[in-house]
């Protein structure tokens, strides 16, 4: 069968056609299109036998043994072209390729020089010369080939396609997109345009355009595995992982062996908290990776790692994994059930402690949590002692790694044991946590966020230490500026500031952030002195809602503020807040009828 088709194409042109370009042309593309190099070089070696000297013939048996990668031949097929013809500079470009290929890259730019001497307009021969000096890391001459591969040729699309994609290794989006539409231009049926467009319209966030290029590609073919692979990426990124499932196994379907496409649908179903699924899938990825020549070992070892921190039963990981799954799918005294099981397992393991702590705090059970809280932070410390006598632990790079990350955890352990005394109006211990969490918060830009400072000052207006409270939340906001709600407590704080009797907060309990975030105050009805805090609030509230236009506390903060100040313009937003969901006062919305 492997032959049928060459035999075929002999039979039907005949020997009229001896010697004519156009039936090799032919036959050289239909092998190349069904993969059938190896028949292609038995057919042409016969043709060979008949026409020692036909170029075209000699430069077919290059190209088909490069693909196979038979370099020795390639270049001897190519330099018995370039006897038959000293002036294909073609060749040049395929022997350079060769050598190229043989991690010999003097020998490649030598065969690049010739080849432009005989033709210093052969644009592949830049393009490889520009592949192989970005290669080195000489952008400007590489750029500037493949520039000059596109003035000479501006519309072949392999030069727009290389030079795309290293701007797309670089992280240029911009230009990348640029090329990739050229490239799209000339040739709209290129399906490797569509995966590298989807590509970049995922990482600018922009997954509409995403969806719309790898669609295309999909429908130019919809075998593509690249293509149902990349869309199935997309897809996880828009946390549509039900789309990115029916994709991942739709590749499987079509290449049973593709251990990627396992890897992918484990993730995917890790996202899902399918956990024994996640174990399914990804023992079949290892199983194809372990059968693979040349296997990549950082992947293989993040497989293994990742399988035995969720599928093994001999390990603490594979409970509070099991419990992390249910209390993401709300199903919290479920988590604790797995928590339980590995508590009983592993006694001192302060992970699983953490763990079953944020299950009793979801469930209110405040007092739990901080047993347990309490019991993870002492069993972080027993861990501590015992790396430290460990002789790994007199390597810096350790010492360090370890130090952030054990300085991470008891920082956000802090902030949830404040949580749990906020609950329990134990004001004082959860001061005293929360600044235990910003004493512990690693000395680094990504861990210095809001929560912390924004808790402090929860907790200081709790105290009605209103002053210090503003400077808690204004600290706060210069970490996170993106948030709204910081810029909203500083305004509450100025109101308070405004006026001689406490403000308090309602009484129900904290579980997140989030709760703490939409904690709602009892202000006065009317203060009657007038106060340079108001015009200060005003500012922050007005910088809130441009940051954020649904922020409905800050909306009806500004209500507020401006019925005070005796403002019509109040009753609008009492009204918009009240639509958005905040609990406007019944007397407000009535005085506004």
């Amino acid at each position: 069968m492997k032959y049928l088709l060459i035999g075929f194409l002999i039979s039907s042109f005949g020997t009229a056609f001896t010697q004519n370009e156009t039936y090799y042309d032919q036959v050289f593309d239909s092998v190349v299109a069904r993969n059938e190099q190896k028949g292609g070089i038995t057919f042409f070696e016969s043709e060979l036998k008949k026409y020692p000297k036909n170029e075209f013939i000699l430069r077919s048996l290059g190209a088909l043994n490069l693909q196979l990668r038979n370099l020795k031949d390639t270049k001897f097929y190519y330099e018995k072209a370039l006897a038959v013809n000293p002036e294909c500079a073609k060749c040049y470009f395929y022997i350079a390729d060769a050598y190229a290929s043989e991690q010999n890259l003097n020998a490649a730019y030598q065969a690049i020089e010739k080849g432009l001497s005989i033709n210093s307009k052969e644009p592949l021969l830049y393009l490889l010369r520009g592949k192989f000096k970005l290669y080195e890391g000489n952008e400007i001459g590489g750029l500037n080939d493949l520039s000059k591969a596109i003035l000479i040729d501006p519309n072949g699309i392999a030069y727009y396609m290389e030079r795309g994609d290293y701007f797309l290794r670089k992280g240029n989006y911009f230009s990348a997109k640029r090329d990739f539409l050229k490239a799209q231009e000339i040739d709209p049926k290129n399906l490797n345009v569509y995966n590298y467009l989807a590509q970049i319209y995922t990482y600018e966030n922009d997954y509409p355009n995403a969806l719309s290029s790898i669609n295309k590609a999909i429908e130019i073919d919809s075998a593509s595995t690249k293509s149902l692979l990349t869309r199935g990426e997309v897809y996880m990124i828009m946390e549509d992982s039900p789309n990115a499932i029916q994709d991942y196994q739709r590749v499987i379907r079509l290449d049973p062996e593709n251990y990627h496409a396992y890897y992918y649908l484990a993730e995917a179903y890790y996202k899902q908290e399918r956990m024994d699924d996640f174990c399914t899938e990804i023992s079949k990825s290892i199983q194809l990776v372990q059968k693979e020549e040349q296997v990549d070992k950082a992947f293989y070892t993040y497989l293994l790692t990742h399988q035995q921190d969720v599928c093994d039963s001999l390990r603490s990981s594979y409970f509070y994994q099991r419990g992390i799954a249910q209390f993401n799918l709300e199903k919290p005294q479920e988590a604790i059930n797995y928590y339980n099981r590995g508590i009983a397992k592993f006694p001192n393991e302060y992970m699983i402690y953490s763990f079953r702590g944020n299950a009793q705090l979801s469930l209110l059970k405040n007092r739990e949590a901080i047993s347990d809280y309490q019991k993870s932070l002492i069993h972080i410390d027993e861990v501590v002692q015992e790396l430290i006598k460990s002789p790994n632990y007199a390597s810096v790079a350790s010492k360090d790694s370890l130090g952030l990350a054990i300085n991470a955890f008891k920082s956000s352990t802090y902030i949830s044991l404040s949580f749990c005394y906020f609950n329990l109006d134990k004001t004082d211990s959860a001061l005293s946590c929360i600044d235990l969490s910003i004493t512990h918060q690693p000395n680094m830009k990504e861990y210095h966020v809001a929560d912390a400072q924004f808790m402090r000052g929860i907790l200081l207006m709790d105290k009605s230490r209103y002053d210090e409270a503003g400077k808690a939340f204004k600290l706060a906001s210069d970490l996170s500026p993106e948030w709204s709600i910081c810029k909203d407590y500083i305004a509450l704080s100025l109101i308070a500031q405004a006026k001689s009797i406490p403000i308090y907060r309602n009484k129900f309990q904290i579980k997140t952030l989030i709760d703490l975030a939409e904690l709602h105050w009892d202000l006065p009805p009317k203060i009657t002195k007038e106060s340079l805090y108001f015009n200060q609030a005003l500012e922050y509230l007005e910088s809130s809602v441009r940051i954020n236009p649904s922020d409905y506390f800050a909306i009806y903060l500004r209500a507020y503020v401006n019925r005070q100040l005796g403002r019509a313009s109040a009753c609008q937003d009492f009204k918009r807040a009240n639509q958005m969901g905040y609990p406007v006062e019944l007397n407000y919305l009535k005085e506004c009828k």
